[in-house]
């Protein structure tokens, strides 16, 4: 009892961590999960030692000629090798199946026979379904699956032209090659080597499709698809003929984060009449913020018009909790956390507890009614039916709570007072507004409104969420999430469609043991949280999803309540942590789909099967989190990561990857069929941080910061422009937006434009206009564009921008 005592005393009057007198006092002290302090910060990448053994035993049975064993064992790994991937140098990871075909197709001939006993009829039974229904799929399960059959080179020849009618020129050229890699294929070569050349003739790759159409025509001088290709090529090089660019374009409407699932997009041009002295906010729609939502009427919003809507007659429309909101935004440099996006006539938002959709076309500009219910009425056109609970992230929520139990004051008092400089929002209305972004996702596909959401709460429907309010003592935490995702038909007044996971009635609070379902089990997501919007890819979507700290892709099925058509299982969170707000914005190109999970690794998946094809690790850019390592709390070996994106994203450029991860301050480019690294560009040369995507045009990457915007090119990573300081000593506080006539900056309660091509040195960019913007003395949000007035998204409140009458 004396030593406890002692040790009391001494944690209590020294503040030496727990770690730190437990030692000194003899206890055994154990590093976290037995994790080596030199790999704490690696995730788990899934590979399969079981399988590799298979393999090493199918070698064995191979060096004894006993071909019908080894060639089982083979096939059992194909069958079951799933997303187990291996490696070769720790860092780049490819698929299992890569190196089991590898070992199938060095097979003599006798080998190749006892193979295709089983593996034919495989094969040419998936050919005869592909006939009949989706052929794409059934080619797709050849090629991985039964590649080494004698049919394995024509369906990966017939995949790539379906590819490259599709004009996915990276898929069609990766299953051209593929075909050539079969051991005995009986293919037209000079043919396949020139649909090769065609592939690299558009991916702008010349000295590429040169020699590839120099071997097509060294096996067969009279190719005639292959002269063609040569032909063009002799074009291009003297000048005659210019090939057409991948070029970015205008979204006729914002449907998601960047415009589209490549990330590409850019916002409409926006009249010219917005190009004036001063901007007024001539509609607006806002909500009052609260610490907690208990009736209906809380989340009741209204509409500001006319004269009503800025200058000193918003100050009396401003509650106590807004006012603090609007201090803090200010004082920190805080961005809102929300979203706007367009479609059908409409502008669609999340509030605090719902979904709205205001009418863009017929906008009430010109009244001067402060509030009326005919005001809401005509703007309006449909608001979601229930209101759904916004719940602060575990991560978040597990910090603050082993804050406050230490400290005894909690963080806005306690670390508020010790830290200098900005602050990260930390109430439950300044984490709802202004920083979690995962929780305020949206995006739309084929006429449907996908929204992440909380647990609804209309007395009908009810989903027990379990968030963990009390926090365990040396308990870690990860970024785990519990929300749904919600399908509104935006043409038919916003009505639901389905949800998952599925809800039930407010009577029955937990499931039925027969609706216990095992998550392996089940046809439909039943647990953990989404951490992104979905995007689309041919009839289903696909979305990012975290269960338990492990993050999987899954691909719904949208016509049938999003029934799950594959999932993928990617990494689990490393003990250093992650950043708890950043999304997972997933991006598809072609046949593929490339995720930044801001973990570590960069995944590159087959959109139609999910297998993960290429897994590449980066180092971390994270700061020790000293509050629990010099406290002695779960998470000793926990990071903080705010120097890099504000969201996890992956551009992909032609046959590059270009990539943005939370947990890294700097640009990666990697191949996209290789995973090795093109090129870099570090934030270190760059005087002013940046942290957030503008979008890409013309083979340009454009980003902005608090300080500054920059242009980079994404052909090499040079700097183009920008970098300094280009705001005048003022902040931005909030997103800018990209479109064809230039950048729109909200900075301070301005909104500048800079040209995406200044004709100035870089370290003299100006703007070429400067709007003052009049918001009853909130700074300007998030910008945004239906094609005729720019949009703002500050927080609690969305503005439609006008002219100044007066």
């Amino acid at each position: 009892m004396k030593r406890i005592a002692l040790i009391s005393i001494l944690f209590c009057s020294t503040m030496l961590s727990v770690r730190d007198v437990f030692a000194q006092f003899g206890f055994p002290v154990q590093v976290e999960s037995g994790l080596d302090p030199a790999t704490v910060d690696f995730t788990t990448i899934r590979t399969d030692p079981e399988l590799e053994a298979i393999l090493e035993k199918a070698e064995r049975f191979k060096k004894d000629n006993n071909f019908r064993v080894a060639t089982q064992l083979l096939q059992l790994v194909l069958e079951r090798s799933g997303d187990a991937l291996y490696s070769d140098d720790g860092q780049i990871y490819y698929s299992l199946v890569r190196q089991v075909e590898q070992r199938l197709g060095e097979l003599p001939p006798e080998g190749l026979v006892a193979y295709r006993v089983n593996a034919d009829a495989e094969a040419k039974g998936l050919m005869a379904v592909g006939k009949r229904g989706d052929e794409i799929v059934a080619l797709n399960q050849i090629v991985s699956k039964y590649f080494i059959s004698s049919v394995g080179d024509e369906a990966a020849v017939r995949l790539g032209s379906l590819y490259l009618e599709r004009y996915d020129f990276v898929g069609a050229r990766r299953m051209f090659e593929k075909a050539l890699r079969h051991p005995d294929s009986d293919l037209n070569v000079e043919d396949v080597r020139a649909k090769i050349a065609v592939c690299d003739l558009f991916l702008g790759d010349l000295d590429s499709a040169e020699t590839n159409v120099g071997k097509s025509l060294a096996e067969n001088p009279e190719q005639r698809s292959a002269r063609l290709v040569a032909d063009k090529i002799i074009s291009v090089r003297n000048g005659e003929v210019q090939l057409a660019k991948r070029k970015s374009f205008n979204v006729a409407e914002v449907q998601m984060p960047l415009g589209s699932a490549s990330r590409h997009n850019v916002s409409q041009k926006i009249d010219s009449r917005m190009h004036c002295d001063q901007l007024v906010a001539a509609f607006q729609y806002y909500f009052e913020p609260k610490t907690r939502y208990r009736r209906a009427s809380d989340t009741r919003g209204l509409v500001l018009g006319g004269e009503a809507a800025f200058g000193k007659p918003v100050d009396g429309t401003r509650n106590g909790i807004e006012s603090r909101l609007l201090s803090g935004w200010f004082d920190n440099r805080w961005r809102p956390s929300g979203m706007l996006l367009f479609a059908e006539g409409q502008a669609i938002f999340e509030t605090a507890q719902d979904l709205v959709s205001l009418k863009t076309a017929s906008l009430p500009i010109d009244t001067a009614e402060l509030v009326s219910e005919k005001l809401n009425d005509d703007s309006i056109c449909w608001r979601s039916v229930w209101t759904n609970r916004f719940a602060v992230d575990h991560a978040t929520m597990t910090r603050q709570t082993i804050e406050k139990q230490f400290g005894g004051r909690g963080i806005s008092s306690n670390v508020r007072r010790k830290k200098k400089g900005p602050v990260q929002p930390s109430s439950v209305p300044e984490v709802q507004l202004f920083g979690d972004q995962i929780a305020s996702q949206m995006s739309i596909c084929n006429g449907v409104l996908y929204s992440i959401e909380g647990d609804a709460d209309d007395g009908i429907v009810s989903r027990r969420i379990r968030v963990q309010r009390n926090t365990n003592w040396g308990q870690g935490y990860t970024r785990s999430r519990s929300n749904r995702l919600v399908a509104y038909d935006i043409a038919n007044n916003g009505t639901v469609l389905w949800q998952l996971p599925a809800q039930f009635p407010a009577k029955r609070r937990k499931p039925v043991p027969d609706e216990e379902v095992d998550e392996e089990e089940s046809e439909f997501l039943t647990e953990g949280g989404l951490m992104g919007a979905p995007v689309g890819f041919g009839e289903f979507i696909v979305a990012p999803v975290n269960r338990g700290g492990a993050i999987w892709i899954y691909a719904l099925d949208p016509n049938n309540r999003g029934k799950t058509v594959w999932k993928s299982y990617l990494c689990d969170e490393p003990a250093t942590g992650a950043k708890p707000w950043s999304p997972i914005n997933l991006s598809i190109d072609g046949s593929d789909i490339f995720v930044s999970c801001g973990l570590g690794v960069t995944f590159v998946l087959d959109a139609s099967t999910g297998q993960v094809r290429i897994a590449r690790r980066y180092e971390r850019s994270g700061r020790e989190d000293r509050f629990f390592r010099e406290n002695g709390w779960g998470g000793l070996y926990k990071k903080i990561f705010d120097q890099g994106w504000s969201s996890d994203t992956i551009i992909p450029y032609g046959r590059q990857l270009v990539c943005f991860c939370s947990d890294a301050k700097r640009i990666e480019s990697i191949d996209r069929e290789t995973g090795q690294l093109l090129w870099e560009q570090s934030f270190d040369p760059i005087s002013r941080r940046l942290d957030y995507l503008l979008g890409v045009y013309d083979g340009v990457l454009y980003a902005g910061g608090t300080e500054t915007v920059a242009a980079i090119s994404l052909d090499s990573g040079r700097l183009l422009w920008g970098g300094d300081p280009v705001f005048g000593g003022d902040f931005s506080f909030g997103k800018g937006m990209l479109t064809p006539d230039g950048i729109y900056v909200p900075v301070g309660q301005r909104i500048l434009r800079f040209a995406l091509k200044p004709e100035v040195a870089a370290t003299m960019v100006k703007p070429v206009d400067d709007i003052k913007v009049d918001l009853g003395g909130a700074p300007v949000g998030n910008l945004f564009s239906d094609g005729e007035r720019i949009w703002v998204h500050g927080g609690n409140r969305v503005y439609a921008l006008e002219v100044n009458p007066k």
